[in-house]
């Protein structure tokens, strides 16, 4: 990166995502060094008590929390949100920019990744899993192909499907990406897809993208696959419910519940929004971690060999 560019990361969540975005900001600070990046947290809604219990907390840490008016969504709902990030971004100088969703965690260097410039007119981001289902043999696994079919992902680019939950951008493209997203979900209804920014994203970057290793956004469904000899995490992805607020569940266990522990004992303002699953909704997430963990097959020969195969030419 040149000596010039400045960069941020940033999230965008509501007051509800709090909590998981500052413990991950915290982790992202830790993990940043002497990197002078700016790390935002855009909070949609009103300014509470609350957020201004998190902007004291961010100062702390150096981080910047901003409350945005629920009108900047103009009635869409929150999933949209990041399209958005252009009118709290506008002003402020940033050459790059690293989106992250709040339900992730930094555990490893990010040298690379903050040093990454994408092409101007492209993004930078990872495969999502579904990506490497294409052409499974088990035809509960290969049913991507055929949402992809339907929403308009042309073979071509159904192997390169990226997930959005992180992203590094140019400021200065962003605007433009995001107002053709808007339009390709205006022009569809909403049911139509299973993931709407994520789904409009890869059909308005049509192949444009540039994909990055799976450790700057590694699917928790990885953990415990015996994956780490191909890719090493940097950044963990829980991409489902449950998450790892929610508890101590397999596979990320205690190591990834604790984080949250950790912060609301020592911001104790925040411990109304850590509601780990209990009774009813606890006994459900076991029983939903237990039957992944006995039928998901990441760490087979299938995708270790295909995930291999992408880690070699994967851009950083």
């Amino acid at each position: 990166m040149t000596a010039t560019a400045k960069s941020c990361w940033c999230y965008v969540v509501n007051e509800g995502y709090l909590l998981p975005a500052l413990v991950s900001a915290t982790q992202l600070r830790s993990h940043l060094h002497e990197r002078a990046d700016d790390i935002l947290v855009v909070c949609i809604g009103e300014e509470t008590d609350v957020t201004r219990a998190a902007a004291r907390v961010g100062r702390e840490h150096g981080i910047e929390v901003v409350v945005a008016p629920l009108s900047l969504l103009k009635g869409l709902p929150m999933y949209c949100a990041r399209l958005f990030l252009c009118d709290v971004l506008d002003g402020r100088g940033y050459d790059f920019v690293t989106y992250a969703d709040a339900d992730t965690q930094f555990v490893g260097d990010l040298g690379d990744l903050a040093a990454a410039q994408p092409r101007a007119g492209s993004l930078l981001a990872v495969p999502d899993i579904m990506s490497m289902t294409i052409n499974h043999p088990s035809k509960a696994l290969n049913g991507c192909k055929a949402y992809f079919d339907k929403i308009g992902i042309p073979p071509r680019n159904q192997r390169i499907y990226f997930n959005t939950g992180v992203m590094k951008f140019r400021s200065s493209d962003w605007g433009a990406i995001s107002r053709e997203c808007l339009q390709v979900m205006g022009r569809r209804q909403v049911s139509d897809f299973l993931y709407p920014d994520q789904d409009a994203l890869n059909i308005v970057m049509d192949g444009n993208q540039t994909l990055a290793s799976f450790r700057w956004n590694y699917p928790a469904f990885f953990i415990g696959r015996k994956l780490d000899d191909i890719v090493a995490p940097s950044i963990v992805h829980f991409m489902s419910r449950p998450r790892p607020w929610d508890g101590p569940f397999p596979p990320w266990g205690r190591p990834a519940f604790q984080p949250y522990l950790t912060f609301v004992e020592a911001h104790p303002d925040f411990a109304h929004l850590l509601k780990p699953a209990r009774n009813v909704r606890l006994v459900r997430y076991m029983l939903q971690q237990a039957y992944k963990q006995a039928t998901e097959s990441w760490g087979s020969e299938f995708f270790r060999s295909r995930i291999a195969q992408f880690e070699s030419t994967a851009f950083v």
